[in-house]
């Protein structure tokens, strides 16, 4: 009897929650250690803290998907098509996203400060540059609006989603290998 014939063929779907939730571990643990870093030392290396943050951000979703994709090639057979690497690392973005967005809720209900912190630390720079009030007082109420949770989860979620589904795009060419038909 076939071995393949007893065994449940996945989805893309349920291939790649597995990677979703690696890839939203390693964000938590990557903010849990952002966190951490005192703010002055942020502002004062903000630059290097940004390219830092930027390069193991994409080297973390390169690794996941190229290995969840990898994954999804190996178990069919060495075969995998540009479609399915696509549409897997939506699913891992989008998996990677949510609970991403859950954390960071929580977050928010464990340090009801962190979003105080952040205003007034952009008060702290808008001040240093001699702007006038007027001027400061507009540009808070614009940054209040836009690092609320209401803007910045599903801009987080679409952001994500985005970010993965490019990388995914080149994985996805690099790694397609589809069954020749015999006709």
């Amino acid at each position: 009897m076939d071995m393949q014939a007893n065994e449940e063929v996945k989805t893309p779907f349920q291939a790649s929650i597995y990677y979703g939730v690696l890839l939203a571990v390693i964000s938590i643990i990557f903010n849990l250690f952002s966190v951490f870093i005192p703010s002055e030392q942020r502002q004062s290396n903000a630059l290097l803290f940004g390219l830092l943050s930027f390069i193991i951000i994409v080297g973390s979703i390169t690794y996941v998907v190229s290995t969840a994709l990898n994954a999804r090639k190996k178990e069919q057979g060495g075969f995998i098509s540009f479609g399915q690497g696509i549409t897997m690392s939506f699913w891992i973005g989008l998996v990677n996203s949510l609970i991403y967005s859950v954390w960071s809720l929580v977050l928010y209900i464990i340090d009801p400060n962190a979003l105080e912190n952040a205003i007034n630390e952009v008060r702290m720079q808008l001040e240093k540059r001699d702007d006038t009030e007027e001027q400061i007082a507009m540009q808070m109420k614009i940054m209040e609006y836009a690092i609320s949770p209401y803007i910045t989860l599903p801009i987080g979620v679409i952001f994500s989603v985005l970010i993965t589904m490019i990388i995914g795009l080149a994985i996805s060419g690099i790694l397609q290998k589809e069954k020749e038909h015999p006709f």
